[in-house]
């Protein structure tokens, strides 16, 4: 399909099935890095919880080619708090 080159930008996801690597699932909305791709950067984003494995995720910038299947990891600084 072709179109916009806008349209390829997200400002989030909800991503369900998030293993929590080294820390407790969070209560509240907390501020982490995202990195989408195994090979991308790490972007800053807000992460709140919506249950035990499920998470709303937003950028502070929109990212490009946020795509169903993919891995999302979430960090504190160095440590990985979560996955899928």
């Amino acid at each position: 399909m072709v179109g916009e080159l806008n349209r390829l930008y997200s400002r989030g996801f909800k991503a369900s099935h998030v293993n929590w690597v080294s820390a407790q699932i969070p209560q509240e909305t907390i501020e982490v890095s995202t990195r989408i791709r195994y090979n991308s950067s790490e972007v800053p984003a807000r992460l709140t919880p919506l249950d035990e494995n499920t998470v709303s995720v937003e950028f502070k910038e929109p990212q490009r080619s946020v795509t169903p299947g993919q891995s999302a990891v979430f960090y504190d600084g160095d440590v990985v708090l979560g996955e899928l």
